[in-house]
């Protein structure tokens, strides 16, 4: 990225006052300056045989645990609904929610004694959305919510941690998308991230700090760890062999290993060691041989696209069953324009397009947070990308259900099939052959208890 004003804020300002810090610190995204390496080392230059790990990484969540505080709620079943259950597409099923969970999926099923009985003519139902990457605080997670988002990747850096996981697993937490973080990210000295000045983050100059730094993620409560890998401008990048000494780190340790990477430099060093996923879709135009690569790993890139999409493009603001629903006071930030030019456009659909077409798996991410992007809403200006990208409106819905509930080992959802969660959503209309109609969700139902949709 490009250069960074500096302003000191602690990790609680930082995540409560994002949407003032964020757009005073973040830089512009334009004019990427010469690599400095904190360890010297050049970024390499070309790609030699794919680097690759064969261990097991713990899910996140192994099993279904329904919360023993969960509040009370009347069953529900939807009659007649069209249903896409995470991967497919079902005409006139009926669905149960009962007790936190799907109960049961099927045709003509009796009714549950006192149930509320939803008539699905005319509307889809889908599973709660999983937002791959985001910087949140409370208040977003329940802007989130009554957008259909009920699950939240945060990669820096949310507040109250242990608190928060404590709610979601004693009550449910729902009235807001459920949280799970990397705590922090690893930088070098000058690296992206530190222009936030976050009184607790911590920086690394060589590898021997790795392991250690990894095990103060884990004693924090990380579900993954996140590497910052950005040279551009005056920001200094992490040596290729640091980050591949956290990269083993976080594999000792069970955890998946997210590398930040934007640029097609910064992207190779990231390719050099056997990471999991990439953060971003990186901006700078990829070689087919880079493309190959990824795909070769099998590693996943989550989209962030909507970061790289001028405002002007992006029909979920001219859509009142989007704006009407968005927080006023976040409003104006929603529609601040991103970093992002035309120029940065035309070289993001492309990548975009490549990867799809090679098979790279793609999480749908919205690095809400910053300016330009919401939690929730924003879901719904990165399926638009997603299927102007070349994905069909399934391969997208797939991309914040199913796909990355599969990537991230969430194994109690993503998915309607009975025994799993009841976070589903209804959405009016059909958004699987037309990703648009996904604007207008007329009901949110987390671990089967519905969530309020208007603005308190």
């Amino acid at each position: 990225m490009g250069n960074h004003n500096h302003c000191t804020v602690s990790r609680r300002a930082f995540t409560l006052g994002a949407v003032v810090v964020l757009a005073g610190c973040s830089s512009t995204g334009e004019d990427r300056g010469p690599s400095r390496p904190a360890g010297g080392d050049a970024a390499p230059t070309s790609l030699g045989p794919p680097p690759t790990f064969t261990g097991d990484l713990a899910p996140l969540v192994e099993q279904v645990t329904v919360p023993p505080d969960l509040p009370e709620a009347a069953p529900t079943i939807f009659r007649g609904v069209r249903l896409f259950d995470g991967e497919k597409v079902t005409e006139e099923v009926d669905v149960i929610l009962a007790g936190g969970l799907v109960t049961a999926v099927g045709s003509g099923l009796e009714e549950p004694e006192g149930a509320e009985v939803v008539d699905g003519a005319g509307h889809t139902l889908m599973p709660g959305m999983i937002d791959s990457h985001v910087h949140a605080f409370p208040e977003s997670q329940e802007e989130a919510a009554r957008f259909g988002v009920l699950t939240e990747l945060d990669m820096f850096v949310a507040v109250d941690l242990a608190d928060q996981m404590a709610e979601q697993q004693a009550s449910g937490a729902t009235e807001r998308a459920d949280i799970f973080s990397a705590t922090s990210m690893a930088t070098a000295p000058d690296g992206h991230g530190t222009q936030f000045e976050v009184d607790d983050l911590e920086f690394l100059t060589e590898p021997s700090q790795a392991l250690g730094w990894v095990e103060d993620r884990v004693a924090e409560g990380a579900a993954y760890i996140k590497i910052v890998v950005e040279s551009g401008g005056d920001f200094q990048a992490l040596d290729q062999q640091t980050v591949g000494a956290l990269v083993e780190a976080a594999h000792a340790h069970g955890l998946r290993a997210i590398v930040h990477a934007q640029s097609l430099e910064d992207t190779l060093v990231a390719l050099s060691v056997p990471l999991d996923g990439l953060a971003h879709a990186p901006r700078d135009e990829l070689p087919p041989s880079v493309v190959e690569r990824i795909g070769e790993m099998g590693i996943f890139v989550v989209t962030t696209a909507g970061m790289a999409q001028p405002t002007k493009h992006k029909p979920a603001f001219d859509d009142d069953r989007v704006i009407d629903r968005v927080n006023p006071e976040l409003l104006g930030y929603f529609r601040r324009p991103t970093y992002a030019s035309d120029d940065t456009w035309a070289t993001m659909l492309p990548t975009l397009q490549a990867l799809h077409a090679a098979g790279v798996p793609m999480l749908a991410g919205t690095d809400s947070g910053n300016p330009g992007t919401l939690s929730g809403a924003g879901m719904l200006v990165e399926l638009d990308i997603l299927v102007e990208a070349g994905m069909t409106p399934v391969e997208a819905l797939a991309a914040a259900t199913s796909a990355p509930a599969d990537t991230w080992g969430l194994m109690d959802r993503g998915r309607i099939a009975e025994g799993l969660r009841g976070d589903v959503l209804l959405v009016e209309g059909d958004p699987t052959t037309g990703i648009q109609d996904l604007h207008g969700i007329v009901g949110v139902w987390k671990w089967g208890v519905p969530v309020e949709l208007g603005l308190a």
